[in-house]
């Protein structure tokens, strides 16, 4: 794996986050939501789609959008049942996911070590220690909220709007840090414990009870970039030594799977109904921009309690026939078409980096059990590729070439 998966991951779901930084802010000034958006639809399809001018709502009018939100959101919930969220209570001082967002909003971080942190495999240490001393109180904080083992999206504070910082991803990568300077002194146990702490880290993303296809971007990409290091760096610097069930243990952690979508699918809906797009369709209602804004934000519930009934009994090579967006559009407007094509815009390219993450993390685990059964005293073949761990969206094995000892994706 030469190339940077997280990279490009992190550029599908870009959209998304453009997009909603647009609703937050047209939510939140009581303007008219739809410049900004047919400015994001007209740069990203490239369609010349005429913008109605912005206008401001009065106080009067911000009060009874808000009421309309709320009556939206109880409704659906009774005629979508699937889509309600089993929330948790978790002491604030316990909750991972709420001290990450907290420490996230104001990350004290040099420029210095941010760079060293986006080269965790490659720096130098010396550098990388004194960037640590230098950094010691965030770093305990991080530590910390590692070795926290529960986290929830419930309760979380009022500046809290759906989004977190992408910056937070530099949480795992010191852990990773610390990880790498202990391999590289043959420490083997202090280096899965900060392996094992990142992970910790990444769970307050992934497993809340209602993650949204941001924290599991987040999720996925830190887990990739551990996936590399481990790989690249730390397992290379421990040499033939290394317990290797144990970190293949450690680094299966991630589950990707059609019924963890189904819930990332749950908790991107809950977001929206309590901060963007209904808030959004309910300002539209007011402005009378939007012919159907009821509509629209029915037929965007309808689509999301599709994918979450439906995504469960799927396999991952079959997550796109949860989304039937284009099915549930027909009785729409021509502009409530516009809104569900751009707020539906990229879910395709994000169901192909979650299936390619699947594969990514099941392709580390096959190599890992093929240098298991080496170490076992297994003369490997190209054969063998069929004894361990398989392409999760095919189901068929990876290839091993045994004259570059190199593990690939199957051909399909």
């Amino acid at each position: 794996m030469k190339y940077k998966p997280w990279l490009k991951l992190a550029a599908w779901i870009m959209p998304f986050l453009l997009i909603g930084a647009v609703f937050m802010t047209q939510a939140q000034s009581g303007r008219s939501n739809w410049p900004g958006m047919y400015q994001i639809r007209r740069i990203a399809t490239k369609l010349k789609i005429p913008l109605p001018p912005p206008h401001p709502l009065t106080a009067a009018e911000k009060k009874e959008a808000t009421a309309e939100v709320a009556a939206w959101k109880a409704k659906f919930l009774l005629e979508f049942p699937a889509l309600r969220v089993t929330e948790r209570s978790v002491p604030a001082e316990e909750n991972g996911f709420l001290q990450l967002y907290q420490l996230g909003s104001d990350l004290p971080i040099s420029k210095e070590f941010s760079d060293i942190l986006e080269k965790v495999d490659t720096c130098d240490l010396k550098v990388a220690k004194r960037c640590l001393a230098e950094h010691a109180e965030l770093v305990e904080k991080i530590e910390r909220i590692a070795r926290l083992t529960t986290r929830s999206s419930t309760g979380m504070p009022s500046s809290y709007r759906g989004f977190l910082s992408l910056e937070t991803r530099r949480f795992g990568e010191i852990l990773l840090l610390k990880a790498r300077s202990a391999a590289t002194q043959g420490d083997e146990k202090q280096a899965l414990q900060w392996i094992t702490k990142a992970g910790n880290i990444l769970d307050h993303f992934g497993k809340l009870e209602a993650p949204t296809m941001l924290s599991e971007t987040i999720c996925i990409v830190s887990d990739l970039r551990k996936l590399e290091v481990v790989s690249k760096t730390l397992l290379p610097a421990l040499g033939k030594s290394a317990d290797l069930a144990k970190w293949k243990l450690e680094l299966g952690r991630k589950m990707h799977s059609s019924a963890d979508l189904a819930n990332v699918m749950r908790g991107e809906w809950q977001m929206c109904s309590d901060f963007l797009f209904f808030q959004t369709m309910a300002i539209s209602e007011k402005t009378a921009e939007l012919p159907d804004p009821e509509a629209v934000t029915h037929c965007y519930t309808e689509c999301f309690n599709d994918a979450v009934v439906k995504l469960p009994s799927l396999g991952l090579g079959e997550m796109a026939k949860a989304f039937t967006i284009s099915t549930r559009t027909g009785k729409l407007s021509g502009a409530g078409r516009d809104m569900m094509d751009l707020v539906t815009q990229g879910f395709a390219e994000w169901l192909k980096g979650y299936a390619r993450a699947a594969i990514i993390s099941a392709q580390t685990q096959a190599v890992l059990d093929l240098l298991i059964l080496e170490k076992s005293g297994v003369t490997l073949t190209s054969a063998d590729a069929g004894r361990v761990t398989r392409d999760p969206v095919t189901g068929l094995p990876f290839i091993f070439d045994t004259a570059s000892r190199k593990v690939s994706a199957p051909a399909s």
